[in-house]
């Protein structure tokens, strides 16, 4: 799958209170890719939300990462576990931890350079480290 089908299969990702879009995907010159990622922040006012914040920014991807065998999975694992962290902020009600984040905060293509995980649960596992974007989770 390219990138842009894989990206509109896991996107969006969202909760009350959090969401993360994928608006674009174009191709580069070098053979990468750019994704333009939208993160929102959501007030919940009753049953009527309203934006309180909203992040967009242009992610680079190289052409190295795009060939990653291993790309489908990282980008299901990465939904899986952004969909986990947006679940508990909604849950607890508080978005003080992300609403300081960008959305080049939240992809984490540093997973992509470990060597052990091969399945979308190894991504998530480990893309909800402490190290990453575990260290979103509340504190139970």
């Amino acid at each position: 799958m390219s990138l842009a089908e894989l990206m509109e299969t896991h996107a969006p990702i969202t909760s009350d209170l959090v969401a993360v879009e994928c608006v674009g995907v174009e191709s580069r010159a070098d053979g990468g890719a750019a994704t333009t990622v939208r993160l929102i922040i959501w007030e919940l006012d009753g049953e009527q939300r309203m934006i309180r914040d909203l992040k967009e920014q242009e992610l680079r991807w190289s052409a190295e990462q795009l060939a990653d065998p291993r790309l489908d999975a990282f980008v299901a694992g990465w939904a899986a576990a952004l969909g986990e962290v947006f679940a508990a902020i909604s849950e607890v009600g508080d978005v003080s931890k992300i609403e300081c984040y960008l959305p080049c905060d939240l992809l984490e293509l540093s997973a992509l350079r470990l060597k052990r995980p091969r399945s979308a649960d190894d991504f998530r596992d480990a893309l909800l480290q402490p190290s990453r974007l575990g260290k979103l989770l509340p504190a139970w």
